[in-house]
């Protein structure tokens, strides 16, 4: 069971303040994954010959586009991690902000 007192806000805090860089990085790297990949699609359409559908189908079903799929997993699922990770860290300073207020109020 967790408990809300002052240390647990300050590594709560302390967390935050070590992750933000690498927040930072896999947030700009969520936001801008699925450009990449429509940017890689069109280069691999453009290179490749045949039909509409014949084309986008060698573009989707190529090595490359596979590894990009596969690095986006990735990355998404570090940036959600860490995204949970620093929300349960506000959410235990907000709620020991909370009980230490109301203690030493006698609420609790």
């Amino acid at each position: 069971m967790t408990q809300f007192n002052e240390e647990t806000a300050q590594k709560s805090f302390d967390y935050l303040q070590s992750s933000e860089e690498e927040y930072a990085q896999l947030s700009a790297a969520h936001s801008v994954a699925e450009d990449r990949l429509k940017a890689l699609e069109a280069r691999l359409y453009l290179q490749a010959e045949g039909a509409q559908e014949k084309r986008k189908m060698e573009a989707r079903g190529s090595k490359e586009y596979s590894e990009m799929l596969d690095e986006i997993e990735d990355i998404t699922a570090q940036f959600r991690a860490i995204q949970a990770k620093r929300n349960r860290a506000q959410h235990l300073i907000s709620a020991t902000q909370t009980i230490l207020s109301s203690r030493s109020k006698g609420m609790i």
